[in-house]
């Protein structure tokens, strides 16, 4: 079972992917840039992002837990 730790990407992991120290900046990039986050549960605390998203965002690999809609277009009559 992986450490709750190696879930979420640490703080520098964070400062290294926004270029941001403080954590109310690091959340307006996640934001600006469309990246899935949770608030941290304390103000000043980091925000929360989890590693395998990371991962996904920065492979262009299909994002866990997201399917593809099945394409039914080739029912349609031309």
């Amino acid at each position: 079972m992986q450490e709750s730790s190696d879930l979420l990407l640490h703080k520098q992991e964070l400062i290294d992917l926004t270029g941001k120290k403080q954590p109310a900046r690091m959340i307006d990039w996640l934001e600006r840039n469309n990246w899935l986050y949770e608030m941290p549960d304390r103000k000043g605390d980091i925000p929360r992002v989890a590693r395998v998203y990371f991962v996904a965002r920065m492979t262009g690999a299909q994002l866990p837990g997201r399917r593809q809609r099945p394409r039914l277009d080739f029912m349609a009559k031309q």
